[in-house]
């Protein structure tokens, strides 16, 4: 599992007012996601299980964490594994620095000639890049 293309998708940038999460133009149904911090790999993640399998719609789910950030801190509003993500990199990066996002899209699922589906197991492929970057991750 070593030969995976990760091309820069954003920065996520620190303002005063809070990150600054941009959608990317680029068009990925399925994949997996490093963000990287100071040269190191500080989050693994994947995106494009279920109905919502674009890499905006993962993005689209950290920009309303962003929004609703207080919300998510007071308890009005259910924290979730997005919330852990945003809320860890929006204490610890000052203003002005930035994390980059970089992914690489896999292959859809098929149903093969013989009628059976395969699937990428998405899940594994997150586990084996959490498990390489088991020393400089925030967030497991």
């Amino acid at each position: 599992m070593n030969k995976f293309n990760f091309q820069h998708i954003c920065y996520i940038t620190k303002t005063p007012s809070g990150l600054d999460w941009p959608l990317t133009d680029k068009v990925m149904n399925q994949g997996v996601y490093q963000l990287w911090y100071n040269g190191e790999v500080i989050k693994n993640g994947c995106w494009g299980e279920g109905k919502t399998k674009r890499i905006n719609n993962r993005i689209s789910g950290y920009r309303n964490v962003i929004n609703n950030l207080e919300g998510f801190r007071d308890g009005t509003k259910k924290k979730n594994g997005s919330f852990n993500t945003v809320d860890l990199i929006d204490k610890r990066l000052k203003v002005g620095e930035k994390v980059e996002m970089r992914a690489v899209a896999l292959p859809d699922n098929i149903i093969g000639e013989d009628g059976l589906p395969w699937k990428v197991d998405l899940y594994l492929i997150e586990d084996h890049f959490k498990n390489k970057h088991k020393d400089t991750i925030w967030l497991i």
